[in-house]
């Protein structure tokens, strides 16, 4: 109180007392409690006790502050130190208000103005009537509340006083609040928020924030609560004080939890938490912890709530374990429901990761063999001089290094189920054995002249176009019908953008249960941001980057930036898949002659400009002009070259492999067959 600053003297040079201006309550309270116990000189360690008292209050410990204060009180009344007597009084008053004992503080402060109002100095007077205001306005007595702040008002403008005036203003906005004027209580708010910011104080700046931002958050408005509490938040933490940022998080957190962002309102909840232990605010401790339970339990029950959702979700939108709503998708369910119980052979088309094995299993469900083996094999990863052992067995003696009996994958399919995938990579002189097999069940193994017959139901697969592969002379036309019998064209995940978020929800329940975490969820920013992304590698792709950004992800929500921390930078390849006419190579038009070789002109040396200081114009990676190279390459040899041995001849490449880089750069063959 003012009335204390002609007893500054005994207490100016009391470290405690420093730390108190500083609003270092925490400190100040140590620093003084060691006063309290080592000062020789009576008055002040009584002083030092008074401040205590006020550091105590600020943060919440009411009882010990009422407890100094009565200690002092009774000192200063024996000691006839009027002006810390009427501090104390005054003090126990607001300590009663804060306690809830409001009728009893009424009645302190009631006795304190009969005896000493008219000993107040201007500045404790508009102070008493300010918290006479309040506490008749905590006490519904908004008539008494009224008249005392438009006498405090009088008495601020009259002393031209910025911080008292702020705080008339706000406890006027409080006041409207309490008699439901919402917009009365906004404008009397916004006056304090300017008359603050006029004034430069950076604690009644941060005050009056915090005052708007609670009027906006009980009015509802809760955007707006935000964005107060923000700035409040910022002062707080600038100047260091505490205990304010402790109690603006705390109001923070309430703002975000009601406009349902219940990640961002754990976080602060925490943080206010951890602020207000380290500013000492143990009385606040209770009521902190209690705003990050119930939080915490809206959270829970969200979560399971998000959790039961994607589980029927999941099960809804599952058919053969194939997971979607889309259309694209149910045509190819509904193949699987038409043609799986028969006996013919399938083929599946489709890009890398689209899914074509799950797709076989499901057939494999859907059909009467369902009981008996299934049996996969990859044409592309086996060997070439290995492949028809393999598939077709062998004889003891076949071959060097066959020194047993084997049979072959097709003897031990019998009675079930064959997968072969990457079907377009099988050698051709195996694909007359394939198509026997297919025609009649019949094969000989290798080195042997014995027919063996057998019972096997082949589905194959590719993602290449193998009616091109059979104008290219790379696929035999006989055996392509006979596949081809049945097809089953898979969409890419791009044609079925609708599906994402499903396969998002299936992806991410598989990780909870497989972790045991805490659930996890998609945030909107983020379902979007891979909604408009282009998966080159479908839905092996989407699988795998919900499945990193679900282990680095921090919290139980996966951000945007999250999962676009693994996108894929396009490459030329995906670049030319996804373009609608790639370049075609008519190998009959060979009428330029591109084998001349350019010659760059010479180098000037006097015209080099050092590394340094040269411009960058071209930003392309290495890689990028390695591949640019490698095409033009390939349609330089092609042009030559009247046969596609004779271009692998060239290469030193074999054909496989020669047909992955056609596509990896988008180039297609002309309709000529090449041999």
């Amino acid at each position: 109180m003012k009335c204390l600053e002609s007893y500054r003297d005994f207490f100016e040079g009391s470290a405690g007392f420093r730390l108190f201006g500083e609003r270092k309550f925490k400190l100040a309270l140590e620093v003084l409690e060691n006063e309290i116990q080592r000062d020789a000189d009576r008055r002040m360690r009584e002083y030092a006790r008074f401040y205590a008292a006020q550091c105590h209050f600020v943060l919440g410990n009411y009882p010990a502050a009422r407890r100094y204060l009565l200690q002092t009180n009774k000192w200063a009344g024996r000691a006839e130190e009027r002006p810390m007597r009427m501090a104390c009084v005054f003090n126990l008053a607001v300590v009663e208000v804060a306690c809830g004992n409001r009728e009893k503080g009424l009645g302190i402060y009631d006795k304190f103005r009969t005896l000493y109002e008219n000993r107040l100095l201007p500045y404790d007077r508009c102070m008493l009537l300010l918290n006479l205001g309040l506490t008749h306005t905590q006490l519904k007595q908004y008539g008494d509340a009224q008249l005392c702040l438009d006498q405090a008002r009088v008495l601020a403008d009259e002393l031209e006083d910025a911080h008292l005036l702020t705080y008339t203003l706000y406890y006027t906005g409080i006041l409207a609040n309490r008699q439901g004027d919402l917009n009365r209580s906004r404008e009397f708010s916004e006056l304090a928020v300017a008359t603050a910011e006029a004034s430069g104080c950076s604690y009644d700046i941060c005050r009056s924030h915090w005052q708007l931002g609670n009027q906006h958050l009980r009015a509802g408005k809760y955007d707006m609560a935000l964005k107060s509490l923000k700035k409040s938040i910022r002062i707080a933490k600038q100047a260091g004080y505490q205990v304010e940022t402790a109690k603006c998080l705390n109001d923070f957190a309430w703002a975000y939890f009601k406009t349902g962002k219940l990640a961002e309102a754990k976080s602060y909840a925490e943080e206010a938490i951890i602020t207000g232990r380290d500013a000492g605010m143990d009385a606040d401790s209770a009521r902190f912890l209690d705003t990050l339970e119930q939080i915490s339990a809206h959270i829970n029950d969200f979560y399971e709530e998000e959790k039961l959702i994607a589980e029927l979700e999941r099960e809804s939108a599952r058919d053969f374990e194939i997971v979607g709503y889309s259309e694209a998708i149910s045509i190819v369910t509904q193949a699987i429901r038409t043609f799986g119980p028969c006996n013919d052979p399938i083929l599946i088309l489709g890009e890398t990761g689209t899914g074509k094995e799950l797709v076989t299993r499901a057939l494999f469900d859907a059909s009467p063999r369902h009981k008996g083996m299934f049996f996969k094999r990859n044409c592309a990863a086996i060997p070439e001089n290995l492949i028809e052992s393999e598939l077709f067995g062998h004889v003891k003696g076949a071959f060097t290094g066959a020194t047993s009996d084997r049979k072959g994958i097709f003897e031990q399919a019998d009675g079930g189920v064959l997968f072969l995938d990457e079907i377009g990579e099988m050698p051709l002189n195996l694909q007359s054995k394939l198509l026997r097999v297919l025609e009649y069940g019949e094969f000989y193994r290798l080195g042997s002249p014995d027919l063996i017959k057998v019972d096997v139901r082949i589905f194959a697969a590719t993602n290449k176009d193998l009616a091109d592969e059979v104008r290219a002379g790379n696929f035999r036309e006989d055996l392509y019908y006979r596949l081809n019998t049945i097809r089953i064209d898979l969409p890419p995940l791009r044609e079925r953008r609708e599906d994402i978020a499903v396969l998002v929800n299936h992806f991410l329940f598989a990780l909870n249960e497989e972790y045991d975490k805490y659930y996890k969820v998609l945030t909107t920013d983020a379902l979007q941001t891979l909604e408009s992304y282009n998966f080159a590698g479908n839905i092996r792709e989407l699988k795998n980057i919900i499945r990193a950004a679900y282990l680095t992800s921090k919290g139980r929500q996966i951000t945007a930036e999250d999962v676009q921390r693994y996108f894929q930078k396009p490459s030329r390849r995906q670049v030319a898949q996804t373009q609608t006419a790639a370049p075609v190579l008519d190998l009959e038009l060979d009428e330029e002659d591109d084998t001349t070789a350019s010659h760059a002109p010479a180098r000037d040396e006097k015209n080099v400009v050092p590394f340094e200081n040269r411009e960058l114009v071209d930003q392309t990676s290495l890689k990028e002009h390695v591949l640019s190279a490698e095409r033009d390459y390939l349609l330089k040899i092609l042009k030559q070259c009247d046969s596609v041995n004779k271009a692998c001849s060239v290469l030193k490449i074999s054909r496989p492999t020669f047909y992955q880089k056609l596509k990896s750069h988008g180039i297609s063959l002309s309709n000529k067959r090449l041999v």
